[in-house]
């Protein structure tokens, strides 16, 4: 008999479960985690993979995403790239659109 069936005669399900990781190890779920490397567990700080600050999660990722907006290298970074400036009109070109 194989083990299934003993399992299956025992009145038991022989379902197979899907292996969990193991305890104590958590996949990063956030996506500011791909910008970002552990660099030392136990103080909780992590590594800015374009700049290499470090930056603590303890308390949540918060930080890491702000530092993710304001970091000078990070090429995903919009505001690092040149806006288009709209100019604003001189006193004289607002005075010439009011005199007749």
């Amino acid at each position: 008999m194989t083990e299934n069936s003993n399992i299956e005669a025992a009145g038991m399900s022989a379902s197979i479960q899907p292996s969990s990781p193991p305890s104590g190890v958590r996949k990063n779920r956030l996506a500011v985690w791909d910008h970002f490397d552990v660099e030392n567990a136990t103080e909780k700080k992590a590594k800015c993979k374009y700049c290499g600050s470090l930056i603590q999660y303890g308390n949540g990722t918060s930080s890491m995403g702000g530092h993710l907006r304001r970091c000078k290298q990070n090429p995903n970074n919009d505001s690092n790239k040149r806006r288009k400036t709209t100019s604003t009109p001189t006193i004289d070109e607002r005075t010439q659109c009011f005199q007749i």
